[in-house]
C-alpha cells in the first residue's frame, strides 16, 4: 500500500484523505455550517449570483470598466452567463449550449468587452471594500 499526506492507494484504489489542519480549529466547522443554514434552499448559482449582486452591484462595476458599457447595461443575464462559463468548467460553448437565446459569440464578445483585467480589478477592490464595511 502506498500513502501519502493526501491520497493513498489501498487494494488497487485511490483513497483521498481531508487535510489534517482542518480538522484542528473546531471554528471551521462552526463556519462551514453556519454558510450553509445562511443560504438559501435549492438556490442556482446564477440564483446567488444574482442575490450577492443585489447587496455589493458588482455587475455595475464590471459594467462602469467595460470596454462597451451602453451595450451591456441591459443584459445582465448576458453577463452573469459569461461570468459562470469563465468561473466553471463549462466554458463559452457549454455555456451557449445551456443558456436560450445566448451565442458563443455574444458571451464571447461579453467577456471580452465587461471581463477584462482592469474591470475585474474593480470589480475585486469593490468587493473587498464591501465586505470590511459589513
Amino acid at each position: 500500500m502506498s500513502t501519502g499526506k493526501f491520497v493513498s492507494l489501498e487494494n488497487g484504489k485511490l483513497v483521498f484523505h481531508r487535510e489534517q489542519a482542518l480538522d484542528k480549529d473546531k471554528r471551521i466547522g462552526a463556519l462551514r455550517t453556519s454558510i450553509i443554514h445562511s443560504l438559501p434552499d435549492n438556490v442556482s448559482i446564477e440564483g446567488l449570483l444574482k442575490i450577492v449582486d443585489r447587496y455589493t452591484n458588482f455587475t455595475g462595476t464590471l459594467l462602469s470598466h467595460s470596454l462597451d458599457p451602453a451595450r451591456w447595461q441591459n443584459k445582465k443575464h448576458v453577463l452573469r452567463a459569461a461570468i459562470l462559463a469563465q468561473a466553471t468548467n463549462i466554458g463559452v460553448a457549454g455555456m451557449a449550449r445551456s443558456t436560450s437565446g445566448i451565442s458563443a459569440g455574444v458571451l464571447a464578445d461579453c467577456i471580452r468587452d465587461c471581463l477584462n483585467p482592469e474591470a475585474i480589478q474593480a470589480t475585486i477592490l469593490s468587493m473587498v471594500e464591501f465586505h470590511l464595511k459589513h
